[in-house]
């Protein structure tokens, strides 16, 4: 991501414990309260410890991973909201902002508005319980440039069983991750083939602002 979080896992735990650690010790002196500070350590805690499991050869699966994916994806979403309430709250000073690896923008800079347009998602099957995922903005459905101030597209994927009516509202569908390029795979487990996986995508901009969400895409998992 080209903002203040780093790409790696590992550098991103980093970051996120310190942003954490900090605002727990003190919310008040953030603006936020108890209450957020412990919204933003259990989504912290639920990615570390998936994490931990994913990095480890001994509990790393294919499942494992995809539970990293989604519980990091559902992180930064949390965090990325606080994070700009934080940048944006005048009586909190910048050297407070930057003790939580917060970047203070630079004067004169616009802000970078909520994405209003809609990925449009194709899905292929190449390689038995896998899917590849290629999306475009609505407007330029020809090209694979993602709209100006979008870092990427965030993934919300549900599994159907054969009959199954698929899900309607894309907020019930648990987020798999977000796609910073493209083709973006999904691993599904051994249990999951000849279901059909459902999928949704919402173009994130680089502070957390979401767009709307895209018509569903949706094919059969091969095993």
């Amino acid at each position: 991501m080209s903002d203040y979080l780093p790409d790696a896992d590992a550098a991103v735990r980093n970051w996120v414990r310190n942003f954490s650690t900090h605002i727990f010790a003190t919310p008040g002196a953030y603006g936020l309260m108890e209450s957020d500070a412990s919204t933003i350590g259990a989504a912290v805690d639920l990615f570390d410890q998936a994490l931990t499991l994913a990095v480890n050869p001994g509990t790393r699966t294919i499942g494992v991973v995809a539970d990293k994916n989604a519980k990091k994806a559902a992180m930064l979403v949390t965090l990325r909201y606080y994070a700009q309430a934080i940048k944006r709250n005048l009586g909190i000073s910048n050297e407070a902002k930057l003790t939580l690896g917060l970047h203070i923008n630079g004067a004169g800079r616009s802000a970078v508005p909520a994405p209003a347009t809609v990925p449009v998602l194709a899905v292929y099957s190449d390689v038995p319980l896998a899917q590849r995922v290629e999306f475009r903005d609505s407007t330029t459905p020809s090209r694979r440039a993602k709209p100006p101030g979008v870092t990427g597209m965030m993934l919300a994927v549900a599994v159907a069983p054969p009959g199954a009516t698929p899900p309607a509202d894309p907020a019930t569908v648990p987020v798999y991750g977000i796609a910073t390029r493209q083709p973006y795979r999904v691993q599904f487990p051994s249990d999951a083939k000849g279901k059909t996986a459902c999928y949704f995508g919402c173009w994130i901009t680089g502070t957390g602002l979401v767009g709307p969400w895209s018509i569903m895409a949706q094919l059969m998992i091969a095993g």
